[in-house]
């Protein structure tokens, strides 16, 4: 649903997220887009995956993080896994800022690269799962308490 009232925007998405997606690409975006027009700031945003390093190690490790950055903006989102690392640009020039992000990706993975598994909506088993599978290794397995519950990616 698309509604306007009192100068704002209500955009109702349903929760499946496939449709949801669908919906905001081919819709959403491109209305809110139109509304807004020229002279407004382009948002762009990256998701580096990291595991195995805590948030503390790994803000130490990344150093001077304004010199690292060079106006990008980074925020440390810990959670279960490892830490999210979002990096944040923010101008005129859309080709400017996907530059600006891969330079910036480029300077984190040469500090900590070997604790990046992914970018974005990466996820840790179907990485691990693929890297396996290309290097041909197999992962043995003693079920306890599971009820024989092993997921395979």
């Amino acid at each position: 649903m698309w509604i306007e009232k009192d100068n704002k925007i209500y955009a109702v998405m349903p929760g499946v997220p496939y449709e949801m997606e669908a919906i905001m690409e081919s819709t959403v975006i491109p209305k809110l887009k139109e509304r807004i027009g020229s002279g407004q700031k382009i948002l762009l945003r990256k998701m580096i995956l990291t595991t195995g390093i805590p948030e503390s190690t790994l803000y130490e490790r990344l150093g001077n993080i304004d010199e690292l950055m060079q106006g990008a903006k980074l925020a440390f989102l810990p959670n279960q896994f490892g830490v999210k690392l979002r990096l944040s640009v923010e101008g005129d020039d859309e080709k400017e800022l996907k530059n600006k992000l891969m330079e910036v990706e480029q300077r984190i993975r040469s500090k900590a690269g070997r604790f990046i598994y992914g970018i974005g909506d990466d996820q840790l088993e179907v990485v691990v799962g693929r890297l396996l599978m290309e290097r041909e290794f197999k992962i043995a397995t003693a079920e306890s308490c599971t009820g024989d519950l092993l997921e395979i990616c």
